[in-house]
C-alpha cells in the first residue's frame, strides 16, 4: 500500500528537519559562547567588545576592503601608547558558485582628520606579478608590493626608516594601507587573540613613523604617541 512509505517518507523528513534544526541551535550557542569569550578578553584589557559592525570599513577600497559581501566580527576598541584603535576580523566574500572566494583577515586601524590618497603596502606578492613603485632599497622592493595613486605621497609615506621597520623591524611583514582617514594594519590570518598585542602595537608604532608634514599637509594634527602601551578604550564622551 502507498500510504506506509509516504508515512515513511514523512518521518524521514520530520526527522531530517529536526537534525537541521538541532544544528542550527548548537551553532548559535556555540557563537554565543564565542562572543562571550572574546567580550571578557576584551574587557580584561580594558577594551570595549562588539560582536559585529558594518561601519567600521565603510567607504574603504583600498587592501584589504573592496568589492563583494563584507563583515567585521568581533569589533574591538581599545587604545595603544595613548592612540585609539579598532581591530575586528574583516570577512569577504567574493564572487557566486564554484568560482566564489572567501577572505579572512585581523584588521587594526586608526581614524584621523586627514584626507590620504589611497596607498596599499602588502607584503608578498611575487614581483614576477607586479607593476607597482619601486623605491631605493632592492630588498623592500623584493619583500612589499606599493600601490598608490600619489607617487609623491607614496615615497613621503615610504621613506628609509618605514622601509627599514617592515622588512626587519617592529613592522616586520605587516601589510598596510592609507586611504581617507584610515591608517590600517593587517595580517593573513584570523588568530585575533594570538595577534591580538601585535597588531595594535605595530599601528602605533606605523603611526608614529608617519612624518608630521604628511599629517599636516592632509588636514590633520600630528597624533600624540605616548609609550604606555595597552589601555582602556575611549568613553563616548572623549
Amino acid at each position: 500500500m502507498p500510504i506506509a512509505p509516504a508515512i515513511f517518507a514523512v518521518a524521514i523528513g520530520a526527522g531530517t528537519a529536526a537534525v537541521a534544526v538541532a544544528g542550527v541551535l548548537l551553532a548559535v550557542q556555540e557563537t554565543r559562547r564565542q562572543q562571550r569569550e572574546w567580550a571578557k578578553w576584551a574587557a580584561d584589557r580594558g577594551w570595549r567588545h562588539e560582536s559585529h559592525s558594518m561601519s567600521v570599513f565603510l567607504g574603504l577600497r583600498a587592501e584589504p576592503f573592496g568589492k563583494g559581501l563584507s563583515q567585521a566580527v568581533n569589533v574591538i576598541t581599545g587604545t595603544w601608547d595613548g592612540l585609539p584603535f579598532t581591530m575586528y576580523h574583516f570577512i569577504r566574500h567574493v564572487g557566486v558558485g564554484r568560482s566564489s572566494k572567501t577572505y579572512l583577515r585581523t584588521v587594526a586601524q586608526f581614524r584621523c582628520a586627514a584626507r590620504f590618497p589611497s596607498l596599499t603596502l602588502r607584503h608578498g606578492t611575487p614581483p614576477t606579478l607586479r607593476t607597482d613603485l619601486d623605491f631605493e632599497s632592492a630588498d623592500f622592493n623584493r619583500a612589499y608590493e606599493v600601490l598608490c595613486e600619489d607617487e609623491r605621497f607614496a615615497h613621503s609615506v615610504v621613506h628609509p626608516r618605514l622601509m627599514a621597520a617592515l622588512l626587519d623591524g617592529p613592522l616586520r611583514q605587516a601589510n598596510v594601507s592609507l586611504e581617507a582617514g584610515t591608517v590600517t594594519v593587517w595580517c593573513e590570518d584570523h588568530l585575533m587573540r594570538a595577534s591580538g598585542t601585535r597588531l595594535p602595537r605595530q599601528l602605533a608604532h606605523l603611526v608614529g613613523l608617519i612624518p608630521a608634514h604628511v599629517w599636516r599637509d592632509h588636514g590633520a594634527e600630528v597624533p600624540v604617541r605616548t609609550d604606555q602601551g595597552p589601555g582602556p578604550a575611549a568613553t563616548p564622551d572623549d
